[in-house]
């Protein structure tokens, strides 16, 4: 214990040295510091301190650094702090194992904080393991769809331009069947009704008597056969298609208002924006169609009033159709109905749209009908 005490002192309260190990200090007087004052109190205090203050000027020429412990001295009986005993205690063994302490928390320290480190790493490489599995899974499943997708690109397109083809392909069919009303039938019946003409004149010639009453059966069966021969006409004028394959898109339109005007004798406004452009000819079929179409049932449900045909090329790729009348308006139950009879007008004109990839919709106005169309331009022609 000796060897660890620099030196021993006795203060009394009033600041005055009673006793020190170095006899030079006894006796002295010095101010009551916070320590001491805290002592006389009667609480024991302990400090680090460099000895700075006048009291150890003494102590201070031995070390530099000291432990200072104020211990009171209670009066036997009363208890009253009579004097407060000070001692200097060496630091050696103090820092020594300070700097022990402070090695194994630091050793500890990076114990731990390697073990974390390592932790984090097995941490994070198994979530970047699990990252990496998991994009690779995602990359291969985004492969599978974008080979689907571009097989459906390839579907669709074939789709479509089957559908334009079939429709060429209908075009060519009812021409064709047009054709041949008009060389078979239409000629036989031209030829009879000539032939009946011929007979009439001649009976009329050889027998005046029965003249009368022949012409009157001659003439019921050459009505009968007009009406015929004009309605096959019809048809057959119906069933054939000009020649689109040169003509704009413009054009094509133009020529179906004014055939439809000539036969009817009826008025069409017609509308045309950024139009006069060359489009695969399933397009101008399919509009040629659709507006003819529309325009006769204009023609039979509305009296021919109010009719508009309107078309925009909206972009490079798309083309906006109306075609509208002021007429009574259209019944969906009875459009449902006639197209379960066979007539098929409606229902045509949403089909021929609709196989080319298009948006076909009927819309009832205060006054009238619109039949609207939003279809694809850019379509591959069929092959000859």
């Amino acid at each position: 214990m000796g060897e660890q005490f620099i030196a021993f002192k006795i203060w009394d309260t009033s600041g005055r040295i009673l006793y020190s190990t170095n006899s030079e200090s006894t006796g002295d007087t010095f101010a009551i510091k916070d320590e001491l004052a805290s002592a006389l109190r009667g609480q024991v205090v302990t400090e680090l301190t460099n000895l700075d203050d006048e009291e150890n000027r003494i102590e201070r020429q031995v070390v530099n650094r000291s432990i200072e412990v104020y211990t009171p001295v209670h009066e036997l009986g009363s208890g009253r702090v009579i004097a407060v005993a000070e001692f200097y205690q060496r630091i050696d063994g103090l820092e020594v194992e300070i700097a022990s302490s402070r090695w194994r928390s630091w050793l500890v320290f990076g114990a731990v904080a390697t073990l974390m480190i390592l932790l984090l790493y097995l941490l994070v490489r198994s979530a970047n393991r699990t990252i990496e599995e998991q994009r690779a899974a995602l990359e291969e499943q985004v492969g599978v769809l974008r080979n689907i997708l571009a097989q459906n690109k390839v579907l669709h397109r074939r789709v479509r331009n089957g559908a334009a083809q079939t429709s060429a392909l209908n075009e060519r069919t009812l021409r064709r069947i047009g054709s041949e009303l008009h060389d078979g039938p239409i000629q036989h019946l031209s030829l009879a009704l000539l032939h009946i003409e011929g007979i009439r004149q001649t009976n009329a010639a050889d027998n005046l008597s029965g003249a009368s009453q022949l012409d009157s059966s001659i003439e019921v069966v050459k009505t009968s056969l007009s009406k015929s021969l004009q309605e096959m006409r019809a048809i057959a004028s119906g069933m054939g298609l000009p020649e689109l394959g040169p003509l704009t898109l413009g054009e094509a339109l133009k020529r179906v208002v004014r055939t439809h005007e000539r036969q009817t004798q009826t008025s069409v406004s017609l509308g045309l924006n950024n139009v006069d452009v060359p489009v695969a000819l399933p397009v101008k079929i399919a509009v040629y169609r659709v507006v003819q179409e529309a325009l006769n049932n204009a023609f039979r449900h509305a009296s021919g009033l109010g009719q508009e045909v309107f078309a925009e090329r909206l972009s490079e790729s798309e083309l906006y159709l109306e075609i509208s009348d002021q007429g009574p308006g259209i019944d969906p139950a009875q459009t449902s109905e006639a197209a379960a009879q066979g007539h098929m007008g409606m229902f045509g004109m949403r089909e021929r749209i609709e196989s080319l990839g298009g948006v076909f919709s009927v819309v009832q106005r205060p006054i009238g009908v619109s039949i609207r169309a939003w279809l694809p331009l850019l379509i591959d022609a069929p092959a000859a």
